[in-house]
């Protein structure tokens, strides 16, 4: 059985979703039976797969028949010179059906329709609505062409099927969701690793390139809600974009305070590691057909919480393997991933449940399977060859769409030259604002100086007038400290004259004191005499004691004499009685002697004693006295020294208080002479300063009318631009109208066969 060959058309050399598709068919479908072929606009990553897999390609851009971002690309080529080279390399390939793998180009369909091949137009996208592809036909036009060129109208979605109808007969369309292999990961905790993420924290991943409809923004802001409710949550947005694109996303992930919760990786050939690192897969688009990276995660075995946008919801059933969320909602988005992420149970087994759902319905095998039986349906089926009605009408089409591909080539110039000229308009207009704006920018900044200098003079006046009020309150501070001094001069002479008399009485109590030590000295001279007859006196009784002690000698050596003549006497008593009585007598008035001498003699011993208790009492005075006087004359000598120290510094104090008040006196002479000489420099100074202001004021005046004059000339410059303005305004208004006049021709000459094959189209 010969094989089957496949021209497979593509519309560009990148590998992004539809390429991918388009690759994995290829690489998928069975060698024994089909044979492929590729017509690139231009070498790239997608030729070098081919060449990889033996696939034999062909370079020949093809102009798309959308504009993508406003923008006609490869319109530089000749459409009938690349539709000829498509058809010779037709001729050379000699497929059996002609895949048209995206609904942006129209030359692959045209092409099989002029040879009579089968042709199948594999529509990845939503034209309406669409955030970057806009048609240049009206799309009921274009969807009713793409019904009138090809045999199928293969949809990824049935949100596409849903777009076509109407307008593409349902027999020619045929649903087949596109499917991606299941790659095994091979460092599932690469992610964890590379965010620096705990085993208990929770990464939600997206997979996307960074445009605006990928609804990035509220990504960020829907992980800026969740990662408050949750500390656990981080967040790794993985793809690439431009550097404006890189530069807004990490801007709002700054603003919002989320460095260290939301990571872009930048674009990454491990979405397979990614996605097996990941807790579940996010999706926040704002329009998609059939996002295959959904896919990819629900082969992983991940959750997906995708947005309310094309096909996400044929492939997430809700509640079931992940969650459908409205579009453009960070609130709703936030409150899935935060449900999720709180369940951990729930999410494992929502993601066992999308690899089921995958295996079941979006696997590779069963979308090559599909394309294969659609190629040997329409091979098993002859195409008839295009009749003369048919061919009409196809050239009509080609004639028609030329014409309005012309128009449009056109318009981007007119566009050009229309905004070149308001460009150049606002460029004058910018010239005669700045002009204006210098003319007043330079009379204000002459205003302002003048005003400036006016304020620096009156500043300067109140300057002097502050110096002379100083100097006035200085010279009243001045009189002040003099008449404090005058008063402290009469404190100082009262002090003088109380010292005076201090000294007087101090003179008059030392006087005293003097008369008092001298009778003091006579008293002490008194009482020395006293005590000089006291020690006389002592003299004498110690004098007559020893004669008292000699006559007592004498008494006791009678008495002995008398004790011997007794005893002499009694032993002759027996020979003497006669003898005896006058002994007896004798001896009796002994006794009496004896008992008088002994009476005078304790009269003697208590006289004696008298005295030596009277000399003592008159030594322990005369110690006393002695005492005193000896404190006194201290005394005395130290309130000398005080008094001679309280002088010598009283006359001290008056030489310097002297001295300071002759130097005060110098320095207030001197003060009041500086005062009347800054008195008359700060008159002097101020009348200069009045004469000054006089002529400021002259000047102010000059520069308020030369202000005035300058704001006439500046409305007749207003006014002169806005005629100019105006007449510039008329001119575009006028250039506008012939170019809609022009549009309006030309799209009357267009549209007429459009509109005529349209009928056709409808009519048959």
């Amino acid at each position: 059985m010969p094989k089957l060959k496949i021209l497979f058309i593509s519309h560009s050399s990148y590998l992004f979703g539809a390429e991918n598709c388009a690759l994995a068919l290829i690489e998928g479908l069975d060698k024994e039976r089909f044979e492929s072929a590729v017509v690139l606009p231009a070498d790239g990553l997608f030729k070098q797969r081919l060449a990889e897999l033996g696939v034999k390609t062909h370079i020949l851009p093809l102009e798309w028949w959308v504009k993508n971002e406003g923008r006609l690309l490869h319109a530089q080529q000749e459409i009938p010179l690349a539709l000829d080279r498509l058809l010779r390399i037709i001729d050379e390939e000699k497929p059996d059906v002609i895949h048209s793998n995206t609904s942006v180009i129209c030359w692959g369909a045209i092409a099989a329709a002029l040879k009579g091949i089968p042709h199948v137009w594999h529509v990845h996208e939503i034209l309406n609505g669409h955030p970057s592809l806009q048609s240049i036909l009206p799309l009921p036009l274009l969807y009713e062409s793409i019904n009138f060129l090809t045999d199928r109208a293969v949809t990824v979605s049935q949100a596409v099927s849903d777009e076509l109808a109407g307008f593409v007969e349902p027999a020619k369309v045929r649903l087949i969701y596109n499917g991606v292999p299941c790659h095994a990961a091979a460092a599932p905790d690469k992610l964890r690793a590379e965010l620096g993420a705990g085993p208990k924290q929770r990464i939600a991943v997206c997979v996307t390139s960074l445009q605006k409809y990928k609804g990035l923004d509220n990504l960020v802001a829907a992980a800026a809600k969740a990662c408050t409710r949750d500390e656990r949550l981080l967040f790794a947005i993985a793809g690439g974009g431009s550097p404006e694109a890189v530069a807004e996303l990490r801007q709002q992930v700054k603003d919002l305070n989320l460095e260290d919760k939301v990571f872009h990786l930048g674009f990454r050939n491990d979405v397979a590691d990614i996605l097996a690192g990941a807790d579940l897969f996010v999706l926040p688009s704002t329009k998609e057909a059939f996002p295959l990276v959904v896919l990819e995660a629900m082969s992983q075995g991940k959750p997906v919480v995708a947005t309310d946008c094309g096909g996400t919801r044929e492939m997430v059933l809700e509640a079931e393997t992940g969650y459908i969320v409205p579009v453009q909602d960070p609130e709703a988005l936030a409150e899935k991933i935060l449900e999720l992420c709180s369940d951990p149970a729930r999410g494992t087994a929502m993601g066992e449940a999308a690899r089921k759902r995958y295996c079941e319905n979006f696997t590779l095998e069963r979308y090559v399977d599909s394309f294969a039986s659609l190629y040997q349906e329409l091979s098993a089926s002859a195409k008839a060859p295009l009749n003369s009605r048919q061919a009409s009408l196809l050239n009509c089409f080609i004639e028609a769409y030329l014409e309005h591909l012309k128009t449009m080539r056109v318009i981007p110039n007119l566009e050009q030259e229309l905004t070149l000229q308001k460009r150049q308009f606002a460029e004058v207009s910018v010239q005669l604002s700045r002009q204006q704006e210098a003319l007043l920018a330079c009379e204000r900044e002459k205003t302002a100086q003048a005003q400036e200098h006016a304020e620096q003079l009156l500043s300067l006046a109140r300057a002097v007038e502050d110096k002379r009020a100083h100097l006035e309150t200085r010279l009243e501070n001045k009189k002040i400290e003099k008449a404090d001094l005058k008063e402290r001069l009469n404190d100082l002479a009262d002090e003088l004259a109380l010292a005076g008399e201090l000294r007087a009485e101090l003179e008059r109590y030392l006087d005293y004191r003097s008369k008092e030590i001298v009778n003091r000295e006579e008293r002490i001279r008194q009482m020395e005499e006293e005590l000089a007859g006291f020690s006389t006196l002592r003299a004498e009784l110690e004098t007559g004691l020893q004669q008292r002690d000699a006559e007592i000698a004498a008494l006791t050596g009678r008495a002995g004499e008398l004790a011997t003549a007794l005893e002499m006497a009694e032993a002759a008593r027996t020979g003497l009685e006669q003898a005896a009585a006058e002994l007896n007598q004798r001896e009796e008035e002994a006794r009496r002697n004896r008992i008088e001498l002994e009476g005078e003699l304790r009269s003697k011993i208590v006289e004696i004693q008298a005295l030596n208790q009277r000399l003592r009492q008159v030594e322990e005075v005369m110690l006393q006295e002695q005492e005193r006087v000896a404190q006194f004359v201290a005394l005395h000598e130290e309130s000398m020294t005080a008094a001679e120290g309280l002088r010598a510094d009283l006359e001290g104090r008056l030489q310097q208080q002297a001295v300071r008040i002759q130097a005060q006196e110098q320095m207030n002479r001197q003060a009041l002479e500086e005062l009347a000489r800054q008195s008359a420099l700060a008159e002097a100074h101020l009348a200069a300063k009045e004469e000054t202001i006089r002529e400021l004021g002259e000047m102010l005046e000059n520069a308020a009318h030369r202000l005035k004059a300058a704001e006439q000339e500046l409305v007749l410059a207003r006014t002169a631009q806005e005629e100019e303005r105006t007449a510039c305004h008329t001119q575009l208004r006028e250039r506008e109208q012939r170019i809609e006049d022009l549009l309006n021709s030309l799209s009357w000459k267009v549209t007429g066969p459009l509109r005529k094959a349209y009928d056709l189209v409808r009519g048959r």
